[in-house]
């Protein structure tokens, strides 16, 4: 009775293991920086994809609901009395007649007067929880007054995103203040769904500086993609360069058990085990990195997006390249 053919590639497992170590730290620092570097795109991107609202403009004075005072002015808070440092925030206040709705994924309930809602990459960031107290010179008095922290938003950068926003930490929604209606100018903020004959009815004039949401996740996409783009092409690349090794690590051995005449089919097999088996190890462990990197800051579902990206890309290139090599191997 003859005995089934074995074959047996003998890899070098030291230098393989070497190998995908190095490729492994080589993506988990590139995983980092990428995912550092898209970070509040990521988060301005999940918090208008959550928004309801079709277009946002701006008027003179609006009484429509969803409408945010936006100072001329400039105000601006201190995480404590005595810091001069000021927080890198955009600072909306709500209008004292305005409801405020769930079109907006960062909306917040009524605040008091002395009361202000912060974002929660502002809160992290500063180390501010409900209950705390920030300072904000007043503009009109001169005086530096407190205000309690009464609700934690969402996390969000930006208001509106236009192609030349500035970067901001986050934003601080203020209560209602009579003194700075009064005495400073101001524009009006307003995020719809009606048609804009209707907006222009509770306006005191034409709204202008209209700005759909489409555009805005469009203009946010655009800044992420090249971002994405090389990360994937890094991911790829990763693969490659693995299979590549681990092809001309057991290339002597094939090409001498092919020229013996061992069977095509066993010797396939093992040569695949070893490739596929390999790179499937390697495409876990770089979705496994890229779930991490993206979701330090919170598991987004827009997160998933360039993990999800990374595991196809990396899947397909690891069945191509393999197969690639295995023909290679056969034809020299």
């Amino acid at each position: 009775m003859m005995k089934d053919f074995v074959a047996n590639l003998h890899p070098h497992r030291k230098s393989i293991l070497g190998c995908l170590a190095a490729l492994i730290a080589t993506f988990l620092l590139i995983s980092l920086a990428i995912s550092i570097a898209v970070g509040t795109d990521m988060f301005q991107l999940n918090a208008l994809s959550h928004s309801k609202y079709e277009y946002s403009a701006t008027a003179q004075h609006s009484t429509l609901e969803n409408t945010y005072y936006q100072y001329n002015a400039g105000i601006s808070f201190t995480a404590t009395e005595e810091s001069q440092t000021r927080l890198n925030v955009e600072v909306l206040m709500q209008t004292e007649e305005c409801q405020y709705s769930d079109a907006i994924y960062w909306n917040t309930t009524k605040l008091n007067s002395d009361g202000v809602a912060v974002s929660e990459n502002v809160a992290d960031r500063h180390g501010l929880n409900v209950g705390d107290t920030i300072f904000s010179k007043h503009i009109v008095d001169g005086i530096t007054k407190s205000y309690i922290i009464e609700k934690i938003l969402p996390v969000v950068t930006s208001a509106r995103v236009s192609g030349n926003s500035k970067h901001r930490d986050g934003i601080i929604v203020m209560g209602y203040d009579e003194q700075y209606v009064a005495n400073i100018s101001y524009s009006c903020i307003i995020f719809t769904r009606e048609p804009i004959e209707a907006v222009a009815e509770g306006c005191s004039e034409m709204p202008t500086d209209i700005l759909h949401r489409e555009d805005e996740i469009i203009t946010v996409v655009m800044r992420i993609l090249p971002y994405l783009l090389c990360y994937i092409l890094g991911a790829v690349a990763l693969v490659v360069i693995a299979m590549i090794f681990l092809s001309k690590s057991v290339a002597s051995n094939f090409k001498r058990l092919a020229s013996n005449g061992a069977d095509f089919g066993a010797l396939n097999h093992v040569y695949y085990k070893i490739t596929i088996g390999t790179g499937m190890g390697l495409v876990i462990i770089s979705v496994f990195i890229s779930a991490i990197s993206f979701g330090m800051a919170g598991f987004y579902p827009i997160n998933a997006v360039p993990v999800l990206a990374v595991a196809i890309a990396e899947s397909i290139t690891l069945i191509a390249t393999a197969t690639i090599s295995n023909k290679r191997l056969w034809r020299n």
